[in-house]
């Protein structure tokens, strides 16, 4: 979900990432997008929790940090932006 205004705003949303095994984490994060004078979105920045985890990573704990964030403008019969943010996940995994 977000909620943007001349291409700025707050959003949340969830992430799965699914490995080859079917193990999953799920990432929470919370978002900013920042925009030009002109109203076009044109930065992102993250804060982001792990949540849950299943098969190898079944109770992970962690967060996950972005080093950049970029938001790139609708194209013709899309309905939202796109964005491209590189992260690092630092988590801990209960032991065996």
């Amino acid at each position: 979900m977000y909620d943007f205004i001349k291409g700025a705003g707050q959003g949340d949303g969830y992430t799965t990432y699914t490995f080859l095994d079917g193990s999953t984490i799920i990432v929470r994060t919370k978002y900013t997008v920042e925009a030009t004078p002109q109203g076009v979105s044109s930065a992102v920045k993250h804060s982001s929790e792990i949540i849950q985890g299943t098969g190898r990573f079944q109770g992970i704990k962690g967060t996950m940090t972005t080093s950049s964030g970029k938001v790139f403008p609708p194209e013709k019969g899309e309905i939202g932006p796109k964005a491209f943010v590189e992260g690092t996940l630092v988590y801990t995994l209960p032991s065996k």
